[in-house]
């Protein structure tokens, strides 16, 4: 007989829970090997590897590099207090050497792990714990794993936060039905009106294009993933047009080029094609991820095009690893800390409240200058002081911002 292992692992992490709960392991105290487990569960390495990582995304257990997993401090199964608050966050399989295998989290640098990390610091205290609901970063129906997992929490859930994505779609209304609280970052589908937090990219997207506008730049390379999948990339990219032609400007010099993902190696590939090819080199890549724009960098260095003195780069995400490029790189940033704060400040009125429905926030980027690219101070400041008049809405900020210089130089030891 053959099983499903996402439902084999899901059962055992399940089981472990209970036993945890129930005392059955010291606070302190080691788990059995993932053979020992195995054998006396009867399944494979793999199932008890992906049910350990469901305990450490519960805080249960904790991973100590070459030493195994061990049991964490936790609240005793029927204990009063403490409630749980959900986080929906994508995981990949990473596969190592003898028994380290298993899931990890996406990469740090990642926009949701800033957004999630600035929810949390909000939503830990003394009345809630946090408990990762994950699933497969590729999986294309999210909805069989987390449903389980939701489950198994039963009534101790008091809500659930995560990023938008096609397949949510199902569990949010799921959610409003069993009257539990819930916050998308980013609309949960287009046209939504209600429990979301997002940036507002299409001001964003002014904000950059009234820059470029106001000093000259006529010709943009803008670098994107495949539109009409993401609204975000659209509106910043809408966002610029519209400045230019607020401005009476012409957009014929903006030219739109779809990279095959985000990475730097996909944005180094484009960049490089573009600058060999013959006419006019553009004045600004404008790129609508940080390691799109990283890649861009590198690319114009290999072919010998300075930046910023003839090539102007920004980057459209806001990472940490953009103040650590060299040159360091502008950012048109997903205002990331702000989201996760107002991702937290809405789900706890909702609990607070007994709601399960608020209008959603829309929250207004920010540039930050670096090496990259950078404009005369006199009109950054003159369009700082637009920004501010137009932000009259109250869950709502918008800021030009310079990067500190120990920022643009980090030192040896800085860096991620």
């Amino acid at each position: 007989m053959s099983f499903n292992k996402t439902s084999v692992s899901n059962q055992l992490a399940a089981s472990l829970e209970k036993m945890i709960r129930q005392g059955r392991w010291a606070t302190g105290s080691q788990l059995p090997p993932l053979r020992a487990l195995a054998s006396q569960f009867n399944v494979s390495v793999n199932s008890v590897q992906a049910a350990q990582q469901a305990l450490v995304e519960q805080g249960l257990v904790e991973r100590r590099a070459r030493m195994g997993v061990f049991i964490k401090d936790h609240p005793r199964q029927g204990s009063a207090g403490k409630r749980l608050i959900g986080v929906i966050r994508p995981s990949e399989t990473l596969q190592a050497e003898g028994d380290v295998q298993g899931q990890i989290d996406l990469d740090c640098n990642t926009w949701i792990y800033q957004i999630v990390r600035a929810a949390e610091s909000q939503l830990l205290g003394p009345d809630y714990h946090l408990a990762t609901l994950s699933f497969p970063a590729d999986s294309r129906d999210p909805m069989a794993s987390l449903q389980v997992q939701i489950e198994r929490l039963g009534d101790d859930l008091a809500g659930v936060f995560g990023a938008a994505c096609p397949g949510l779609v199902p569990l949010w209304a799921q959610l409003a039905s069993r009257k539990i609280p819930w916050v998308s970052i980013n609309l949960p589908q287009p046209g939504s009106v209600y429990n979301f937090v997002a940036a507002d990219n299409q001001a964003g997207g002014r904000q950059l294009g009234s820059c470029l506008a106001a000093t000259g730049v006529d010709r943009v390379l803008v670098l994107t993933t495949a539109l009409g999948q993401r609204e975000s990339i659209e509106d910043r990219i809408m966002g610029v047009y519209q400045s230019y032609l607020r401005a009476q400007r012409s957009t014929q010099g903006i030219e739109v080029v779809v990279c095959k993902d985000v990475e730097e190696q996909s944005g180094y590939q484009v960049t490089l094609e573009y600058l060999n090819r013959k006419g006019p080199r553009p004045q600004v890549i404008f790129a609508l991820g940080d390691k799109l724009a990283l890649g861009a960098i590198r690319a114009c260095r290999e072919a010998n095009v300075s930046v910023p003195d003839e090539v102007g780069v920004v980057g459209g995400t806001g990472l940490e690893l953009a103040q650590y490029s060299h040159p360091s790189l502008t950012t048109l940033n997903q205002p990331m800390e702000m989201i996760g704060q107002h991702v937290a400040e809405m789900l706890l009125e909702m609990i607070r409240g007994g709601m399960c429905q608020m209008l959603g926030r829309r929250i207004l980027s920010t540039l930050t200058w670096r090496e990259s690219f950078c404009v005369p101070s006199e009109i950054r400041l003159s369009l700082e002081q637009q920004c501010r008049e137009q932000t009259h809405k109250p869950n709502t900020l918008s800021a030009f911002t310079s990067a500190p210089r120990s920022a643009a130089h980090p030192t040896p030891s800085g860096g991620l």
